[in-house]
């Protein structure tokens, strides 16, 4: 699944949840998220797990990426290593070269 898709939200009040928890946790899944309202509290979200481990895992990449491209001088020498062909070369993991 693309992280691009809309999250939808589906409300329940905490009563409701609670008279029919298995219910709505089966409507738990993927990028449906359910928000529990409750009028003496702040209102909580129900999240698949699947689903927040992956919003995590691009999170950070996003990050890292944006910490790559706000040091200019690193960028300007990726930059460079793609146009001098570079990027064509074959690349080995840590794993690999270890064996």
């Amino acid at each position: 699944m693309s992280m691009a898709q809309a999250i939808r939200i589906r409300k329940v009040s905490a009563t409701d949840f609670r008279e029919d928890l298995k219910e709505h946790l089966k409507t738990v899944k993927d990028n449906t998220v359910l928000l529990i309202e409750n009028r003496r509290q702040v209102a909580k979200y129900v999240v698949d797990r699947e689903y927040l481990d992956r919003l995590v895992e691009e999170r950070e990449s996003i990050l890292a990426t944006l910490e790559i491209l706000a040091d200019r001088e690193l960028t300007n020498r990726l930059l460079e290593l793609k146009k001098s062909g570079l990027s064509k070369a074959k690349f080995y993991t840590l794993d690999e070269v270890l064996g």
